[in-house]
């Protein structure tokens, strides 16, 4: 995306300076072409426009490059590798994306939608119409649609005071009312989640009644062996223990385990033999 935006902006600075180029080797003025054969007003707002709207989409090129440039760096500070099998970390999840990161899409979809309104208005505004009916009409049908969508309003709030709490971000396993999966993308009304078998669940922010974020901080996993009733105890801890220090050397494992592989002792008995428990952070 960044390279694409640098093309683009490229290619806008490169044509606006050929034209002025041209217009200097064929002396030609707009002042001038203001008042030529078409008419002073028509060139004259024609050539407005053309401003206008090449720099509206100067700015709108300038703030998705930003944006996805400051995306790009938060995802890549947070370890999240896109051209894994699995980026977001599987069917446990992993850690996911920053705070920043989880928002900036929908600050960017919120200026580009900005950087469009101002450019229409401004370039109607100089070609001679009047928007002030535009937005007055424009604020009835906000009225009516706040009135009439009460259920989409619904979800934009809810949405807007889950990302203050902070409860999920772009790239964490989360469940919601039974329904887990991966944070993959997120909009003004719903969220979507990514099952670890390739199902995607969309759910708007307002049906959400609880949510379990399986990915924040941290997680104790708990595993469960069955061995022979004539199974030497100490034995076993201290093969848990060897496990543990062994896992912790490896690379792949050293950065995630906060507390290694530990034995908890018997937990019960079977008819087959004892159950022995092991955890680790």
């Amino acid at each position: 995306s960044t390279k694409r935006s640098y093309l683009r902006i490229g290619r806008l600075l490169v044509f606006g300076f050929l034209v002025l180029i041209v217009m200097d080797i064929w002396q030609i003025e707009l002042r001038h072409v203001a008042s030529g054969a078409v008419g002073a007003t028509v060139a004259s707002n024609f050539i407005r426009l053309l401003i206008i709207l090449s720099v509206g989409y100067f700015f709108w090129e300038i703030v998705s490059l930003l944006i996805n440039r400051k995306l790009a760096a938060e995802d890549t500070a947070a370890g999240l590798d896109l051209t894994s099998e699995e980026p977001a970390g599987g069917e446990g999840g992993g850690t996911g994306s920053s705070r920043l990161s989880t928002i900036l899409p929908l600050l960017r979809f919120t200026l580009q939608f900005l950087v469009i309104t101002m450019t229409v208005l401004i370039a109607l505004s100089n070609i001679g119409i009047n928007v002030t009916p535009l937005l007055a009409g424009a604020g009835v049908i906000g009225i009516a649609v706040g009135f009439g969508s009460q259920k989409l309003v619904g979800d934009v709030v809810s949405g807007l005071f889950f990302l203050i709490d902070d409860a999920f971000r772009a790239g964490e396993y989360i469940s919601i009312e039974g329904t887990v999966g991966t944070v993959e993308k997120i909009s003004l009304r719903s969220m979507q989640l990514r099952h670890h078998r390739g199902a995607i669940h969309t759910i708007p922010y307002g049906e959400i009644p609880k949510l379990t974020n399986f990915s924040r901080d941290w997680v104790m996993m708990k595993l469960k062996f069955t061995v022979p009733f004539d199974t030497d105890i100490k034995k076993v801890k201290n093969l848990f223990k060897k496990i543990g220090a062994d896992v912790v050397d490896l690379p792949q494992f050293s950065d995630d385990l906060l507390q290694p592989f530990k034995f908890q002792g018997i937990l019960q008995t079977t008819d087959v033999g004892l159950v022995v428990g092991g955890k680790f952070m």
